[in-house]
């Protein structure tokens, strides 16, 4: 229920687009990004456990079009451990 899109890019690659986001950090300090969709403000994201950067929580959005991914969170398909037996495809 908390996925959004399997269509998005990161960094390094595959994303995903969630809703809600746990066992992270709480986001870092935003800033302005210019990312292929846009300006937008977003803020990084990081393991609990290992303290890596697994993608950024969008803040804000500049266009109109993108304001829905406000409050949602871009997860790196690569940072993404595979456990209990869920399926990434």
């Amino acid at each position: 229920d908390e996925l959004v899109s399997k269509a998005f890019s990161g960094r390094e690659g595959r994303a995903f687009l969630v809703n809600t986001c746990i066992n992270v950090l709480p986001p870092s300090k935003s800033e302005e990004r210019v990312l292929m969709t846009g300006r937008h403000t977003v803020s990084d994201v990081y393991c609990r456990g290992c303290g890596g950067r697994i993608g950024w929580k969008y803040e804000k959005a500049e266009e109109v079009g993108q304001r829905y991914k406000e409050g949602k969170y871009i997860i790196e398909r690569e940072r993404v451990v595979k456990e209990n037996g869920w399926e990434l495809e």
